[in-house]
């Protein structure tokens, strides 16, 4: 449909208006700061008044969670608003412990990312802070219990990274560049029990994972989870450096508390060999993650043989309870492993119904999404 002049002008119009009233909405909320408890804001895209968020600047004495979270990125100049404040800016915010800011701009010597219990950060595309500015954040932060940051191109750091301990931090998700794989091996978190790592592979990853557990007291970690939410659609396994990065699954000897695992592309066979009964062809003596009752895989293709070792392992683990042994896995080194409550298998492998069928008598939850190429149209199987 053609645009008319007439059309056009009235178009025109209504988003001079729009415009008009997002920035006086925004300038009464800003009047009110002082009685601010929570503020969330949330949107999509751009939108004509954005401009009016750059008036967020002043006391907030009552503020105890900020987040200002943008869906897609896109191109910000330098806003002069609370979150890109000044570093020696004097601003009441003592009581904020909780901030998340999505795909808009801040800097990271501001006072309000400071002292938090809770962050949350996802960076601008257009955004090159180096590593060692992102540890300062990360620094001046030392009781947080839950740190969540992706930063899609940092640059490498200036000056050297030092070790910080945050004895508080329960949950550490990082996503985005392989130079934040150097963030984790500062850090030491003694409490830790949820580790989400989406962070671009190129190097095994496994190693730094071992190397946080073992800096930090092998805190009892209950989940993990590794390139579960990144680029993992039912082409990426065949691209290594989008995957998991795992070489070896024998660092799962030390999780012996780990209840749910994530994985996204990584090869299929080996992480179901490492989960199944000790044997020969693992090389095991004992189970791995005897605990595990959730486990999670997206886009890890199965070559040969994948389907009958996942039917292995959950025979291992989740025996027919109608044997009279009470279902329990057999024993190894006095360990019998609990049994799997519930399994996803995301664009991995075609099982067939009658492979769905049966896990259905052994796992409570199944959820399976086939892989989808040119000509096959993969289907959804949920089954509790």
């Amino acid at each position: 449909m053609l645009m008319t002049p007439e059309r056009s002008t009235l178009s025109q119009q209504r988003l001079r208006k729009n415009m008009h009233w997002g920035h006086i909405a925004f300038y009464y909320l800003v009047e009110q700061m002082h009685r601010w408890e929570r503020f969330v804001f949330r949107f999509d895209k751009q939108f004509a008044s954005i401009g009016a968020l750059k008036a967020i600047e002043g006391d907030a004495p009552l503020l105890r969670e900020f987040e200002i979270s943008c869906t897609d990125p896109a191109f910000y100049g330098e806003w002069k608003w609370l979150p890109s404040a000044p570093v020696n800016a004097h601003f009441d915010i003592g009581n904020l412990q909780t901030l998340t800011l999505h795909h808009v701009p801040f800097k990271w010597s501001s006072p309000m990312l400071r002292n938090l219990r809770n962050l949350q950060l996802r960076s601008l595309p257009t955004v090159h802070i180096t590593l060692d500015r992102i540890l300062h954040i990360v620094a001046a932060n030392p009781l947080l219990e839950s740190l969540t940051m992706h930063f899609a191109s940092p640059h490498p750091p200036v000056l050297p990274l030092s070790p910080v301990t945050l004895s508080e931090l329960k949950t550490l998700n990082l996503g985005g560049h392989y130079l934040l794989s150097s963030l984790v091996e500062s850090l030491m978190l003694p409490a830790l029990d949820t580790l989400i790592l989406d962070i671009e592979a190129r190097d095994p990853i496994e190693d730094t994972v071992s190397g946080l557990l073992t800096r930090s007291g092998n805190p009892p970690l209950t989940r993990l989870s590794l390139s579960y939410g990144a680029n993992t659609g039912p082409h990426a396994g065949f691209y290594w450096g989008s995957g998991a990065g795992v070489a070896s699954w024998h660092f799962l000897s030390e999780l012996d508390h780990l209840a749910a695992l994530q994985v996204g592309s990584a090869p299929l066979e080996p992480l179901i060999s490492a989960l199944s009964a000790p044997d020969d062809d693992n090389g095991q003596d004992r189970w791995l993650c005897p605990r595990l009752a959730t486990l999670a895989m997206r886009g890890c293709h199965a070559h040969g043989d994948g389907v009958a070792k996942l039917v292995q392992m959950v025979e291992a683990r989740n025996p027919d309870t109608g044997g009279g042994g009470g279902g329990a896995g057999a024993v190894f080194g006095g360990v019998t492993p609990v049994r799997l409550r519930h399994l996803e298998l995301y664009d991995c492998t075609a099982l067939g119904p009658d492979v769905t069928k049966w896990l259905k008598t052994r796992i409570e939850e199944v959820v399976c999404t086939e892989p989808s190429f040119e000509g096959y149209v993969g289907r959804l199987v949920l089954v509790h």
